[in-house]
C-alpha cells in the first residue's frame, strides 16, 4: 500500500531559503506498520533549498507492507533554516480511507485518495464489443446480399 499527499513550499522573499523537512509522527506511523518520508519528485529529501520567488512541490510518502492499520492523520514539520529567521511550521494532513468490498465476506479498508475503483464483470466488455460488431456485420451482409441479388418480375 502507498499513499502520497502533495504539498508545496513557496518562497515569496528575495533570498534563497533552506528547509528541513521531517515527518513528526513517524514513530506512531511506524507502530501502525507504515514507513514515512518526504519526496521531492522521486527523491527522498530531508533538507532542500528554495530559490527566491520559487515554489517547490513535495509529497508525504507513506508505504506499508501487506498488513498495516490505516492512519487517520500525519504531521510534517517544515523548518526554515536561515541566519536571520529560524521558524517551523507543522502541517497536519488528513488521510482519506476507502473501503472495498470484494464479496459479502471480505471487506478491505485502507488509505486512499478517493473512492474505490468500480470493477465490472468480465463478460460486460465482451458483450459491449461483440454485440455491436455482430449487428454491424449482419447489416453489411444483408445489404450486400440485397445489392447483388438479381430481381425478376413475375
Amino acid at each position: 500500500h502507498q499513499v502520497e499527499i502533495l504539498f508545496s513550499v513557496d518562497n515569496t522573499g528575495n533570498a534563497a531559503i533552506g528547509l528541513r523537512l521531517s515527518v513528526v509522527d513517524a514513530p506512531q506511523l511506524a507502530s501502525l506498520g507504515w514507513t514515512s518520508n518526504i519526496l521531492q519528485g522521486r527523491t527522498v529529501v530531508t533538507t532542500y533549498s528554495v530559490s527566491p520567488g520559487a515554489s517547490e512541490a513535495f509529497a508525504l510518502n507513506l508505504t506499508s507492507g501487506a498488513i498495516a492499520v490505516p492512519p487517520t492523520t500525519a504531521e510534517v514539520a517544515v523548518t526554515i533554516l536561515n541566519e536571520s529567521l529560524n521558524s517551523q511550521q507543522t502541517l497536519t494532513f488528513s488521510i482519506p480511507s476507502a473501503t472495498v468490498t470484494v464479496n459479502p465476506y471480505t471487506v478491505v479498508t485502507g488509505p486512499g485518495t478517493g473512492t474505490a475503483p468500480v470493477v465490472y464483470a468480465e463478460w460486460l466488455l465482451i458483450v459491449l464489443v461483440l454485440v455491436p460488431a455482430l449487428v454491424v456485420g449482419a447489416i453489411v451482409l444483408v445489404w450486400r446480399w440485397n445489392r447483388t441479388r438479381r430481381w425478376r418480375r413475375w
